[in-house]
């Protein structure tokens, strides 16, 4: 089915098409997004490529620079003219992007980022739902409605005592000895004007350099980027024969150790989103954005660490507990120091095993895993 096919279906024709070519979380993505995944299928399928949209091109960008080895190109020999009102575009509306902003405290620009998404879309139930959810929150942290006026307590009408009788008043006249004059009432005081609604303050920039990366599926993560120009700025004043790269880091537990798999992917625009692909399942992953030279690198800002999960369920539970050593003698060496394990089931129900010498590690070469 060709792009045209797929921009004349509904929104809901295209969630049941990518459900079942197994996309991950089909509901949470845009038209364009699930029509780029939908024409990848297709082309995994047939063999065949054809024209794919802004997604798509991006997606086919990133593949081609991991298959160049992710290496810098050669240093110009003469500087290129600075480009002069080419500016990087904005970032497209989507609920991944809106799911970022949630998570680094920005729920205003959160709810504009869905605002667009459903003006594209506006039977989005993932998007419609995120942004409800959003604005309850928003709602509770915004302080209570102001407090109702302080009521004034009326005052008590005074009583003026009559002046002593003369022997001028006539007798039957309405004033008598020992009666009060009762004066007119006061006129009541008038209520303080109501505070002055709280002006909300314009949402702030961000002023700093971050990346964020959340884990989609066992081997992809996402990320999302921001760049100072200053910071950029000062690096190239330094050297500039360099790149601004997004390094991955990814750390898994193997047999003979721990096993470290880094990418260095080149970026052009001082923010951005990417997927990164091809990560290794139940993996330790830590991202950052930084400058990159021939003589090393300069990272601007270091994301959380984070951990992709499992393909599939582990074939039977650990029962042993191991730790990674340095040290071949803390393995072979039975008059070593080493921590006492403590005794019973440990944290997770896992019972180590007690053990000395070569019994403990075998013929492992140094370093070794010890208990």
């Amino acid at each position: 089915m060709v792009r045209r096919d797929l921009e004349g279906l509904s929104r809901e024709e295209l969630i049941r098409r990518a459900e079942s070519a197994g996309v991950v979380r089909a509901r949470a993505l845009t038209m364009a997004e699930l029509i780029d995944e939908l024409i990848l299928d297709s082309e995994k399928k047939t063999g065949e490529k054809r024209p794919r949209g802004w997604f798509g091109r991006a997606r086919d960008l990133l593949t081609s620079v991991i298959d160049r080895g992710l290496a810098l190109p050669d240093a110009p020999r003469k500087r290129p003219a600075p480009r002069i009102g080419n500016a990087s575009p904005p970032p497209l509306p989507t609920v991944t992007l809106a799911e970022i902003y949630a998570a680094q405290g920005h729920i205003e620009r959160a709810i504009t980022t869905l605002d667009e998404v459903l003006t594209r879309e506006p039977d989005h139930e993932e998007a419609a739902k995120l942004r409800t959810r959003f604005q309850e929150q928003v709602r509770k942290t915004k302080p209570s409605s102001r407090p109702p006026p302080p009521q004034t307590k009326p005052l008590d009408t005074p009583v003026i005592p009559a002046a002593p009788a003369s022997p001028n008043v006539a007798v039957g006249e309405s004033v008598r000895v020992g009666e009060g004059v009762v004066a007119a009432p006061a006129k009541p005081a008038a209520p303080p004007p109501p505070p002055a609604e709280p002006q909300v303050a314009e949402e702030v920039v961000f002023d700093a350099d971050e990346i964020v990366a959340v884990a989609v599926d066992p081997s992809t993560v996402y990320a999302y980027w921001e760049v100072r120009p200053r910071t950029l700025a000062s690096s190239r004043a330094r050297d500039e024969h360099g790149a601004l790269v997004v390094r991955v880091v990814a750390v898994t537990a193997a047999q003979g150790g721990p096993v470290t798999d880094t990418r260095d992917i080149r970026v052009d625009a001082l923010f951005g989103e990417l997927f990164v692909r091809g990560l290794p399942e139940n993996a330790q992953v830590r991202l950052s954005i930084g400058y990159k030279t021939h003589h090393g690198y300069e990272p601007f800002a270091v994301g959380l660490d984070l951990t992709t999960p499992r393909a599939l369920p582990a074939a039977q539970p650990a029962r042993a507990v191991r730790r990674w050593s340095q040290i071949r003698a803390e393995a072979t060496d039975p008059a070593f120091e080493r921590p006492v394990p403590p005794s019973g089931p440990t944290a997770g129900g896992m019972i180590p095993r007690v053990g000395t010498g070569h019994d403990m590690v075998g013929d492992l070469p140094a370093p070794a895993w010890v208990q």
